[in-house]
């Protein structure tokens, strides 16, 4: 999908179509194409934004990459979940992260953003409830 909107965009000039299923084989067995190293790079970049493993399912999949080549990257989001959150929390002064106390209206809030950024609904909920500094 990515090498056929490249030339899309950029235009081709050869006389006829491009065999884009031969190219794709080629560059493949060469090692320029491989999904599960895309993955894993895919991965631990969101991670390191503080996404959750739900975002980084989602991003995996709209890329096209096959379950089985995904699989480690999302173990591994899986296992980073909680220093994951923790990054996000950060990044968005969340909970323990945050300048003061916040009142129940804003940890709805918190929790919502966490959610919305991949994690669990109840680590979201624990770090939102974090008082300043614990």
């Amino acid at each position: 999908d990515y090498l056929r909107r490249k030339l899309a965009e950029r235009g081709w000039e050869g006389e006829r179509n491009p065999d884009l299923e031969r190219l794709v084989e080629r560059l493949t067995a060469l090692g320029y194409v491989d999904d599960a190293v895309f993955a894993a790079a895919k991965a631990r970049s969101l991670e390191g934004r503080g996404y959750g493993p739900r975002r980084v399912a989602v991003a995996l999949n709209a890329a096209g990459i096959a379950e089985a080549d995904g699989e480690p990257a999302l173990t591994a989001a899986r296992a980073g979940a909680a220093e994951a959150a923790l990054r996000f929390a950060r990044r968005r002064r969340i909970g323990p992260f945050a300048d003061a106390q916040a009142d129940r209206a804003q940890r709805e809030k918190w929790v919502a953003a966490l959610v919305r950024a991949g994690h669990q609904f109840a680590l979201a909920r624990r770090i939102a409830d974090c008082a300043p500094g614990e």
